[in-house]
């Protein structure tokens, strides 16, 4: 998830006089690692690790947040983040949204749903973050084109429709199956 990238970009924004406050949500084994970062970095005034919250708590503070920041990467296994539901969350509530280009993210975000920086770049996270702070009008359109693309284009109703027209286009290949009266001798499924 790249919060070693959202920490060191939170010490630039505050080293730059920037306001801010990062609250983490979630738990996992880079805990106490990423708190001792924290502590290096002198943002322990800003930043907050909330651990493991029920689901309503993290979707109502997300939704009081100026920004949803997720600093994605490729992780070491080589594992990525799909379309991550975190910023299809910040999307449904109109949070500005700040992330990476990696995987299916830019997808999502589309031309101007948002900031894509690269992954484990801080000077360009907290460059990005800092433009969403300080450009509320910008930020507030920002979110509204995310939210308007979420519904258009990754809607349950049209996402399952499309992978109906799939396995159909599975099931018949050549588009030969033409409806007829009678009973097939069996069925492809």
């Amino acid at each position: 998830k790249g919060i070693d990238t959202s920490i060191d970009a939170v010490a630039r924004l505050v080293a730059a006089g920037l306001d801010v406050r990062y609250d983490i949500y979630g738990d996992g084994p880079l805990r106490r690692s990423l708190e001792r970062r924290v502590e290096k970095r002198g943002v322990s005034a800003v930043v907050t690790f909330h651990g493991a919250v029920p689901h309503q708590t993290g979707t109502a503070a997300l939704a009081g947040a100026d920004v949803a920041v997720l600093a994605c990467r490729r992780g070491a296994d080589g594992d990525l983040d799909g379309i991550s539901v975190f910023l299809m969350e910040a999307a449904s509530r109109h949070v500005p949204v700040v992330t990476t280009a990696v995987s299916g993210i830019p997808e999502l975000l589309g031309e101007d749903g948002g900031w894509l920086v690269p992954p484990n770049d801080p000077a360009a996270l907290a460059d990005a973050i800092s433009h969403a702070v300080r450009d509320r009008r910008e930020s507030r359109r920002r979110a509204r084109a995310l939210g308007s693309r979420l519904t258009a284009e990754f809607s349950p109703a049209l996402q399952a429709e499309r992978l109906l027209a799939t396995w159909r286009r599975l099931a018949d290949p050549a588009g030969s199956a033409a409806p007829t009266d009678e009973a097939p001798e069996s069925a492809r499924l």
